[in-house]
């Protein structure tokens, strides 16, 4: 993609992640407002955890669609008391677009981040295609991964010891295999809880992640419904060598978010008309180049064939003339169809780009 999309990219990443308004509680007499959880001051969430103080036990009972997980330990140590706080910033770190992040302070002065994702945010572990797990995370997946997640920050913070944050981790895959199959995401959640609130120190970005799995054998990206994954991590690659000022999602993911939107709500209604419409014309700028080179190709064909005409015979010649010119009109207007398409797009994406500087500074946006 051509440098100048850089700034319609990162505004269009920013504005798409969604933080769904509730739980899915299996109980649907109850409901929980998922960003009430990120203050981190409930001792019992329904269908997720219950923490009783007095009796020293924490309880972590998660239940989707008849898969249930219940676990339950008194083995508490002393309370932590490191600081929570949860950002609505929707930062967008390699390329990944996130819907906000908790940074966590420690009484000893370490700080660190936990990401977190959202509805459409990109998962470059995602399979194209796949019913659940694709290159975008739908509001299922990000529901069911922050309640787990959320579960073992406010254990860890009432005093659980890290023996029952992992069985936590490693009973809640059943929830996972059964309904999102989202493995690296729920891994990489799982190792950024622990590594900021447990270790202490930043946890590895999530292309970090993927790339150390790839390194040890324990993840590959061979599949047909990897392409997306292939191409980022290459971007990855060219970002880390200084070779690239900035990563974007492949256009897969885009084409997802296309296809999703009676299902996630109009996409029109969080980034507005001439940047929806200026990103989706570019949505895959190479197909469009492509487009216009297959055009060009057929009139250098014919013209090439018009030079081989045989000049002996006029009439003959004057024919075959006659028909390559019927041939090239539509084809020259098509391709000044293309050429003018492409113009407007450039002027459309200028125009975003200018009007995003305008408004940087009402933008509470983080980009790395």
């Amino acid at each position: 993609m051509a440098n100048y999309t850089d700034e319609v990219c990162k505004e269009f990443l920013r504005k798409i992640p969604l933080v769904r308004e509730v739980f899915k509680l299996e109980n649907e007499d109850s409901t929980f407002r998922i960003e009430d959880a990120f203050k981190f001051n409930y001792d019992h969430i329904p269908n997720i955890y219950t923490y009783d103080e007095q009796e020293g036990t924490f309880s972590f009972v998660f239940a989707e669609k008849g898969v249930r997980v219940t676990l339950e330990t008194d083995s508490m140590i002393e309370r932590r008391d490191f600081k929570l706080t949860y950002i609505r910033s929707c930062p967008i770190v390699d390329g990944v677009n996130f819907v906000g992040e908790i940074n966590v302070t420690h009484p000893s002065g370490e700080t660190a981040r936990i990401f977190l994702p959202g509805a459409r945010t990109y998962d470059p572990a995602g399979i194209t295609g796949h019913a659940h797990a694709s290159e975008r995370i739908g509001p299922d997946c990000f529901a069911s991964q922050t309640a787990i997640t959320v579960a073992q920050i406010y254990a860890i913070k009432v005093g659980c010891p890290l023996k029952f944050i992992q069985a936590m981790q490693k009973n809640s895959l059943p929830v996972i295999e059964a309904f999102h199959e989202r493995f690296e995401l729920h891994e990489w959640m799982h190792h950024q809880v622990v590594s900021a609130l447990l270790e202490k120190k930043q946890p590895m970005k999530y292309p970090e992640f993927l790339k150390q799995k790839i390194e040890t054998g324990s993840l590959n990206f061979d599949g047909a419904g990897h392409e997306h994954s292939r191409e980022y991590m290459l971007r990855f690659e060219d970002y880390l060598a200084g070779k690239a000022r900035f990563i974007f999602p492949p256009y897969q993911f885009f084409q997802k978010i296309d296809k999703s939107d009676d299902k996630s709500g109009s996409l029109l209604e969080f980034v507005g008309k001439d940047c929806y419409f200026a990103f989706r014309d570019m949505q895959d700028p190479v197909k469009n180049k492509s487009r216009q080179k297959n055009v060009s190709d057929q009139i250098q064909s014919i013209e090439h064939r018009a030079a081989f005409l045989d000049k002996d015979d006029p009439d003959f010649a004057q024919n075959v003339e006659q028909r390559l010119e019927l041939w090239r009109q539509p084809l020259e207007e098509r391709l000044a169809e293309l050429q003018q398409q492409q113009k407007k797009n450039e002027d459309r994406l200028q125009k975003i780009e200018f009007e995003t500087k305008e408004h940087r500074q009402e933008c509470n946006c983080t980009i790395f």
